[in-house]
Order: C-alpha cells, then structure tokens, then sequence
C-alpha cells in the first residue's frame, strides 16, 4: 500500500505555444509556496532519494540498481521519479542500469520518459534520477507535439536529427524490443554525433 500524505500535486494551467512553426506545451504553475528545500536549518543538505524502499513515495524496485518514486511534486498526475537505490550524480552520463530502469518503465506504460543531468537542463536535485510522463499530458491531446515536427513516419532507422528543429538534437526509433545494450549503444552514438557536428 502506498502513503502519499507527503506528496503535493502542484496547481497549473496548460497552455499550447506556437514558435517557429514548432508547437510547445507548457504548464504554468499558479503557486510555488508548497515547494519547500532540501535543506535544513545548519544549510545541510537532506537527500530526498536516499534510501528509497524506505521513501513513503516509493512505488516499487524496477531492478537491483534503481526504484520507482512517486515525485513530491507532480505537475501532472502520475509523474514518476526512477531513482538509484546508491548515491550516484545527476550530472553524470546515462549507464547501461539507468538506460535499462527507464526503458522498462516506458515500454511498460504510454507515456515520455526524460533526463535532466544537472541544473542547466532543469535538475532540482543531485541524485541521479530520470522521469516519466504518462500520456496524454491533457485530455484535448493524445501525441506528443514534437512528433509532427520529427516526422518519424519518414524516418528510417538509425540516428537522425531534423531540420525543423533549431537547436541541437538527435533522435532514434526504437521499438520494444530494444535491449539495454542496444540503447547503451545508441546513446554513446547520439553523443559523440553531436560532438563531432553541433550544428
């Protein structure tokens, strides 16, 4: 049985922008107040993740490496945080154990698995830690806005970025039979394309 009496869903108001012909979603927060610190008095810091079969938001063990939490915070319902079960860095890369925790979870439900390693990309905390969204992010909408702009449908395999995005990426289709090796692989490929190609 989950507890959930420490968990606050965050009020906002979801809102569609158009830029450059790309379409955005963005959930404005009406209130801030809730969100309180990791830190207590003395500044120490309290590691909200640490030992999470403990945590009264933990889910469950998705492998021996990494569980499932429920996040504090959720914008939207059913957001999930899949967290090391050992103290690792949220600015370190993606391992083999982190491709595979967040993998299974996405194939196991509808929905947007991401990571954000380190405060530039939007990292609250410092335990390493990826997320998931299940779909549709608001009833008017089933898809993800991105995917008109990838247009996947004329995709082959392999690594590929697209023109109509203005900004650094790259992007792969992955089916559910993908193995963590595989995603491993992929990955490592995405980063030394944009080293080599940044543009």
């Amino acid at each position: 049985q989950m507890c959930i009496r420490d968990r606050f869903s965050l009020s906002t108001v979801p809102y569609f922008i158009v830029d450059s012909g790309i379409e955005f979603l963005i959930h404005v927060v009406e209130h801030l107040s809730k969100k309180q610190t990791n830190l207590q008095k003395d500044q120490t810091f309290i590691d909200p993740f640490g030992n999470p079969t403990s945590n009264e938001l933990f889910v469950m063990e998705v492998s021996p490496t990494h569980s499932i939490l429920l996040n504090k915070f959720n914008v939207v319902e059913h957001h999930l945080v899949i967290v090391t079960t050992k103290y690792e860095e949220q600015t370190s890369s993606l391992n083999r154990n982190d491709l595979h925790a967040l993998w299974t979870v996405v194939t196991e439900m509808n929905g947007l698995g991401f990571y954000n390693s380190g405060s530039k990309s939007g990292a609250s905390q410092p335990h390493k830690h990826a997320q998931f969204v299940p779909l549709p992010f608001v009833k008017e909408r089933s898809d993800i806005p991105v995917e008109k702009v990838l247009d996947l449908d004329k995709q082959s395999s392999g690594i590929f970025s697209s023109s109509n995005l203005p900004y650094m990426h790259c992007c792969c289709k992955l089916d559910s039979s993908t193995t963590p090796a595989h995603l491993e692989k992929i990955y490592w490929g995405m980063v030394e394309k944009l080293k080599k190609d940044p543009d």
